[in-house]
């Protein structure tokens, strides 16, 4: 169609189509009733502007118009707000109705910072036709093929448009005549948008989107959501009404003061709800999906509770303590004691307006519990957060967080509160003197009460006060101190040693502050009552000698830098004049002490090499005295037969020891202390390791069989086919019985060319790697013997990563990973066998109902995350030999490599065989368009922008499908660029609104497109 047949009868026959466009548009619209929709404008193209815009392109002409422009037929969609214009564009209502041109189509936004008022244009254009079933109606048919440009803007943009189209567009020739002056009027335009315009549209959508909120939560009160949580029948119901409560009613409602006692009194008989319900399924058309635990439920409770705390603190006290006692399950206590704690907390907001008014209630209200043991835990949270020195806050931007940390302010109040609570602590400690872990506690936090800030900003009568009270909370240390166990008394003297190199010299800057210096004086005489009281009792001193790491020697109290091999060696030989002191007669006391200290509970390692050096030295002083200590097994805990057994054996009881240790295998008894003795005591003869063998085998001990393992591994080399062939696979065969995989972290091995795992036959290579498959991680030891075994074997290894990646499938277990993140060295033995890597993975692909795509190429890219050279040939040569299975197998290998631009060459001459089709070309298209990590609020923009860039290369190409393909990407990327573009201004945009800042032009900008 040229320009006079448009102007006889193609006018007209658009016009007809741009109507229906726009009816069917308000018939869609009008059903959705959810969009504040202003008009929808529609038009045939002008006779007159159809003839400029030809002109201006040269193309007046033309005998098919119709290709040239794209709105001889135009709709205009006005919404009121950026929010509709997001849901329209996001509804998939366009794409229902018609069939879009996605290559013709444009999205024209501003770019951050654009100065241009000629690039200021906001609107989504989509080029449209009517889908085919409709064409084939009668009432239709005469508009098949037509196309109509759908644009979709805001009233505000559409309204700057307008006046832009008529003083841009539509401007006179000035031909020299005032162009300073029209240079200006565009400015101006230009302020219209930036400064007023695109301000009003989000501000419109911040109203919209805040009148939506209340109305909600409105609705919600109204229908009545408190009685919903009440009664729920479930806690998946109680999640869900919980949830509307706390985010669409409580954050509008104007009187919280009235309503929100009443929910909390309510919210106890919900919790109390919640924790007996069991877990249902939340059931969907997709299937059953995990439904609420009861800690879900009592999480969101206490995070309402939490929120609005501060109301009435004394009422939300009382919740939290009678549901302490109501609750459980540790999980629901502890979000108990964390509600605790934020009330208790110095935080910057409170003290502002109220100073230490909360701490002083509380520490009021706890003062007059007659008996805090029942709720101990919560009551101790409270007061270590009332001795707190500092107050801590948050304030937040748009783009930051600040946190703030600063010095407690002093108040007499204070000063009171934090006596008592240091009382309090004090008292509870007292009665808890039986229970290790419970005073142990109490005791921590009584020392945290001399913790200064840790800026240093305290005041001098701040700085008296939390020195004095230091001083009172080792006073009444000092007073129970000697009631306690030696394992207490040794941690107390550690932290008073630590205290005392702390506090040991008064900062300079309190100098000439004599209350300081009395409180200071006063803290240095109590930790040296302390310390005096402690070192009194000659018992404490033998006991810290023998055991444990955290022991305080006298030379530790003067002049001290660590030295942790001259610590040792005082320690050693305070241990030899201690062993000289066990003769016959104090023998039975010694027998005793021994006892006590091998009894103590410690879950760090540390806390006993000290004790199992001791008995080294006394088996090869005293040997008849080990002996009897370790006959005797009701004095010490087995796990001391091994320092005693291993100082024997090798002397010139050795016999003696391996018969006793014989028999107590036999006898079924010691089996995991004996294994450990026969895997790393050198001198132990080979049938004992025999024995310790069998036994372990017969006995089926897990612990056993993984310190065999470890000693096979270290000792390997001393006898080979003893340790290997008689040692690590019988004990192997039980633990992979057992499914145990544990051992491979346990065993310690660090790899070798000479190792256990070199030079395997096929048969124990098959065997260990069998015993590993269920391992839920292939970590660094993993790697190790993966390494060595696959230097001679790497076919193995390929197979055994084919076996994990059914085994993940085949076998439900959580936190399984077949593949590793990234492997630590496996990949350096893979890389040189392309062609065998490939190969495994395509017999993979036989498999893809249990292996996925995803699977096969998450482990190419992890032997080769870099694309590294072995594996871009070896793809080369297939493409150039491959036929089209071999091209979707390459792309489809691909996806683990996140777009990176060392695909691009690979990705090309995909596109340019002769085999490549239109699915293998689409794959094509996913995999450029995937990116790695992006950071920053453009960073998707960016990513699309640099993704252009590379893609402009193409556009020379001698092939036309790598040409078209190219073309076809940029306008995709181009239309992306737009979209990430609008939608992260306004995202940016509303955050500022949230917080009280200026809708400036300080939004940051994203790199320069011309999207």
């Amino acid at each position: 169609m040229n320009i006079e047949e448009y102007t006889q009868y193609g006018f007209g026959r658009y016009g007809k189509f741009a109507q229906i466009v726009r009816d069917l548009l308000e018939v869609e619209l009008e059903a959705a009733g959810s969009y504040r929709l202003q008009q929808i404008q529609c038009r045939a193209k002008t006779i007159d502007s159809l003839k400029r815009r030809l002109a201006e392109k040269g193309q007046s002409d033309s005998s098919e118009i119709e290709l040239c422009r794209k709105d001889l037929a135009g709709c205009r969609i006005l919404f009121y707000t950026n929010n509709d214009v997001n849901r329209f564009t996001s509804s998939g209502l366009l794409t229902d109705l018609f069939d879009v041109d996605w290559q013709r189509s444009k999205f024209h936004h501003p770019h951050p910072g654009e100065k241009s008022v000629d690039r200021l244009f906001q609107s989504n254009n989509y080029v449209v036709k009517l889908k085919a079933d409709r064409t084939s109606l009668r009432e239709y048919r005469e508009f098949e093929g037509l196309y109509c440009e759908v644009q979709v803007q805001t009233t505000l943009n559409h309204a700057w448009a307008e006046m832009a189209h008529d003083t841009i567009y539509k401007k006179p020739e000035l031909d020299g005549f005032e162009e300073k002056e029209a240079a200006i009027i565009g400015e101006r335009l230009r302020d219209v948008m930036q400064k007023h315009l695109l301000p009003a549209g989000y501000l419109f959508q911040q109203i919209a989107t805040d009148v939506e909120r209340l109305a909600e939560g409105k609705r919600l009160f109204d229908q009545g959501v408190l009685r919903k949580v009440l009664t729920a029948k479930n806690n998946n119901e109680r999640h869900e009404a919980l949830r509307k409560l706390k985010e669409d009613v409580l954050p509008y409602y104007d009187d919280l003061e009235t309503i929100v006692p009443e929910i909390r009194t309510n919210l106890k008989e919900v919790w109390i709800a919640a924790e007996v319900d069991e877990v249902i399924p939340h059931e969907t058309p997709f299937g059953n999906f995990s439904g609420c635990k009861p800690s879900d439920v009592t999480g969101l409770i206490a995070d309402i509770i939490d929120e609005y705390r501060y109301i009435d603190a004394g009422e939300t006290y009382a919740f939290i303590r009678y549901l302490y006692a109501e609750t459980s399950t540790a999980e629901a206590k502890e979000q108990l004691v964390k509600i605790a704690e934020h009330l208790a907390c110095p935080t910057l907001q409170v003290w502002e307006k109220l100073g230490p008014y909360m701490q002083v209630q509380l520490a009021d209200i706890l003062t007059k519990e007659e008996d805090i043991a029942p709720y101990a835990q919560l009551a101790l949270a409270i007061a270590r957060e009332i001795l707190s020195s500092e107050i801590t806050g948050t304030t937040a931007g748009s783009e930051t967080v600040t946190f703030h940390r600063g010095a407690i302010r002093y108040s007499e109040e204070l000063k009171d509160a934090r006596r008592a609570m240091i009382d309090l602590i004090a008292n509870h400690a007292e009665t808890v003197i039986s229970d290790e872990d419970a005073l142990q506690r109490a005791i921590s936090i009584l020392f945290e009460a001399g913790e200064l800030p840790r800026l240093n900003d305290e005041s001098a009568e701040v700085a008296a006060m939390i020195y004095g009270d230091l001083a009172y909370a080792f006073e009444r240390i000092t007073s129970f101190i000697n009631g306690t166990s030696l394992s207490i008394r040794q941690e107390t003297e550690y932290i008073l040693w630590l205290n005392w190199r702390s506090h040991k010299t008064l900062p300079d800057r309190f100098e000439t502050e004599d209350d300081v210096k009395v409180a200071h004086g006063q803290l240095s005489d109590a930790m040296g009552a302390l310390r005096e009281k402690l070192n009194a009792d000659d018992e404490f001193a033998i006991f810290k000698t023998i055991v444990g790491f955290r022991s305080v020697f006298p030379h530790m109290w003067g002049k001290y830098e660590y030295d942790r091999e001259r610590d040792e060696k005082i320690r050693y030989t305070k241990q030899d004049e201690l062993i000289q002191s066990v003769t016959s007669d104090t023998w039975p006391q010694w027998k005793e002490r021994l006892g006590l200290a091998a009894c103590v509970k410690s879950s760090d390692l540390a806390f006993f090499p000290p004790y199992s050096r001791f008995l080294s030295v006394l088996a090869a002083r005293h040997t008849e005295f080990a002996i009897e200590l370790l006959r005797d097994r009701e004095a010490t805990p087995a796990w001391t037969i091994q320092p005693i057994a291993r100082a024997l054996l090798g002397g010139e009881r050795q016999a003696e020891m391996e018969s006793l240790l014989i028999n107590w295998l036999k006898e079924g008894q010691f089996i995991s202390e004996i294994a450990k003795i026969a895997a790393f005591s050198e001198s132990v003869s080979k049938e004992l390791v025999h024995k310790a063998k069998k036994y372990v085998i017969k006995s089926g001990k897990w612990d056993a069989c993984e310190y065999m393992l470890d000693g096979a591994v270290r000792r390997f080399s001393d006898d080979p086919a003893l340790w290997r062939d008689e040692v690590f696979f019988p004990c192997l065969k039980v633990l992979r019985e057992a499914d145990i995989t544990i051992w491979v972290d346990r065993i310690g091995y660090s790899g070798g060319e000479e190792s256990l795992f070199c030079h395997l036959t096929d048969e124990q290579a098959q065997t260990l790697l069998n015993s590993m498959i269920s391992m839920k991680r292939v970590n660094y030891p993993a790697e190790q013997i993966l390494t060595d075994l696959g230097e001679e074997r790497h076919d193995v290894i390929l197979d055994w990563f084919g076996e994990r990646l059914k085994y993940a499938k085949e076998v439900v277990v959580s936190d399984y990973d077949a593949v590793p993140f990234s492997f630590q060295s496996v990949h350096t033995i893979l890389q040189p066998y392309p062609d065998d890597v490939i190969a495994h993975v395509r017999l993979w692909q036989e498999d893809s109902d249990v292996i996925s795509s995803w699977d096969r190429s998450h482990f190419l890219s992890k032997v080769y995350p870099a694309f590294e050279v072995p594996l871009s040939t070896a793809l080369f040569s297939m493409i150039e030999s491959g036929d089209t299975s071999d091209l979707a197998f390459i792309i489809a290998s691909l996806k683990g490599y996140d777009g990176r631009e060392d695909l691009l060459p690979l990705l090309r001459a995909v596109l340019s065989s002769d085999e490549v089709t239109d699915d293998i070309e689409r794959a094509v298209s996913l995999i450029f368009h995937e990116t790695g990590t992006m950071t920053g609020d453009f960073g998707r923009v960016e990513a699309c922008q640099e993704k252009v860039r590379q893609l402009e290369g193409w556009l020379a190409d001698g092939n036309t499908k790598v040409v078209q393909f190219a073309e076809k990407e940029i306008r995709s990327l181009k239309l992306q660029i737009a979209d990430f573009t609008r939608h992260t201004q306004q995202n940016i945009a509303m955050r500022k609104l949230e917080y009280g800042e200026d809708l400036d032009n300080d939004t940051p900008k994203a790199t320069e497109s011309d999207a």
